[in-house]
C-alpha cells in the first residue's frame, strides 16, 4: 500500500483541526483503529509516513462524515495561509489529493451542457473517451504498468521528480452519471479528465502522443474551461480569489452554491444584528453557547438547527418554555448515560 509522507504543515494541520473540532485524540484512534499513542506521535510529525488510505479514513472523519467535506474545505482554506507560498502546499501530494481527489464538490449544470455539446459537435463516443481517459496517454509506459502506483492518487513523477502525476480510472458508471447529470457531486479529477480528452480530441483527434509543452498547454486550456464554468480545484479557486482585487471580482468567481450561501449567512447576520440591538448581553450569552456547541459538532448543530421550528408558530410562550425544558432534560439524560454506551459517529 503506498505512503503519505507527514510533513510538518501535515502533522499540524492534522492537530489544528481536531482540536478546533473538539474531536479527542482517544476518539479518533479508535475510529481508525489505532491508539492514542499513534495519533500523538503522528500530530508531533513523529510518524514519518502514514497509509495512504489510513489518511483519508482521517480526513474524512475530521469532516465530520460529510461526503462533501465542505467544513473541513473552509478549515482548510484558513489553515492553509500559515504556508509561506501557495508553491509550497501544492507540492504536498497528499493536499492535493485531498483537493482533487478525496473532496467531491458541485457540478455546475452549464459545465455538463458545455461539455455534452462538446461530444455532439466532435462526434466523440462516449465508449472512446472513457478509454482514452483510463489509457493515461500523458504518463510514461512505466508509469501506466507499474502496479505499486495507486489509481486516482497523486505521485511525483518518474520523468521530472518536481511534477506530480496521476493515473485515472474512471468506472463507467460514475462517467455516464456526471454527464447524464445523475449525481450532483463529483472529483474535480474526474472531471477535469473528461474535459481534457474531450479538448484533446478536438485539437488532435485520434493523435496520442503529443509533446510535453502541448500537453501543459491542453492543461492550462482545461483549468481555463473548468474555471469559466465555475468548477474549481481548493488551490485554484483560492489562486484567482487571492489575485481579486475587488469584490465584484470574488463575486464573479463564486458558482451558485457560494452565491446561495453567500446569502443564507447575510441573513442569518442580519437576524443576530436585530437580536443584539434588542439585547446584545443575552445574544453575546446565547452566542457564545453556540460557538461552543459549533466547535463541539458542527453538523449535528446544523442539523439540530434546521428542524422546522417555523412549524410551531401557534405555540404559546409557556408551552415554548415546556418545550425549551424537555430538550435540556435530554441533554442530562444523555449526558449522564454510561460511558460505555457513548459512541463516537457520523452523521
Amino acid at each position: 500500500m503506498s505512503k503519505t509522507p507527514v510533513t510538518h504543515e501535515l502533522a499540524n494541520m492534522l492537530k489544528t483541526i481536531r482540536l478546533q473540532k473538539g474531536i479527542q485524540a482517544k476518539d479518533l484512534a479508535d475510529k481508525i483503529g489505532r491508539s492514542s499513542a499513534y495519533i500523538s506521535k503522528l500530530e508531533k510529525g513523529e510518524v514519518k509516513s502514514i497509509d495512504n488510505d489510513l489518511l483519508d479514513s482521517i480526513l474524512s472523519f475530521l469532516s465530520g462524515g460529510d461526503t462533501e467535506g465542505e467544513e473541513l474545505v473552509e478549515r482548510l482554506y484558513a489553515i492553509r495561509k500559515q504556508y509561506p507560498s501557495e508553491e509550497e502546499i501544492e507540492k504536498q501530494l497528499w493536499f492535493v489529493n485531498f483537493d482533487t481527489v478525496l473532496r467531491r464538490l458541485p457540478i455546475p449544470e452549464k459545465l455538463i451542457s458545455c461539455l455534452n455539446e462538446k461530444i455532439t459537435v466532435n462526434a466523440i463516443e462516449r465508449t472512446v473517451l472513457l478509454r482514452r481517459i483510463n489509457n493515461n496517454e500523458a504518463l510514461t509506459e512505466d508509469e501506466r504498468t507499474d502496479e505499486l502506483i495507486e489509481f486516482n492518487r497523486w505521485f511525483s513523477s518518474k520523468k521530472d521528480k518536481s511534477a506530480q502525476s496521476i493515473k485515472i480510472l474512471l468506472e463507467a458508471n460514475v462517467f455516464n452519471d456526471i454527464l447524464d447529470r445523475k449525481v450532483a457531486f463529483a472529483s474535480y479529477i474526474f472531471v477535469f479528465a473528461i474535459a481534457f480528452y474531450i479538448l484533446k480530441i478536438e485539437k488532435y483527434g485520434e493523435q496520442v502522443a503529443i509533446s510535453d509543452d502541448e500537453n501543459s498547454e491542453l492543461m492550462n486550456e482545461t483549468t481555463g474551461l473548468l474555471n469559466q464554468n465555475k468548477f474549481y480545484s481548493l488551490a485554484e479557486k483560492s489562486r484567482i480569489i487571492a489575485n481579486a482585487k475587488t469584490q465584484e471580482q470574488i463575486n464573479e468567481v463564486w458558482n451558485s452554491f457560494d452565491t446561495e450561501n453567500q446569502e443564507i449567512v447575510v441573513d442569518i447576520l442580519s437576524g443576530l444584528k436585530y437580536a443584539s440591538e434588542l439585547d446584545i448581553q443575552k445574544t453575546n450569552t446565547r452566542l457564545k453557547e453556540f460557538s461552543s456547541n459549533m466547535h463541539w459538532d458542527i453538523w449535528f448543530m446544523l442539523k439540530l438547527i434546521s428542524f422546522s421550528y417555523y412549524d410551531l408558530d401557534e405555540l404559546s410562550a409557556t408551552m415554548k418554555k415546556e418545550f425549551l425544558n424537555e430538550i435540556e432534560n435530554l441533554i442530562i439524560k444523555y449526558k449522564e448515560l454510561p460511558k460505555a454506551q457513548k459512541s463516537v459517529e457520523t452523521y
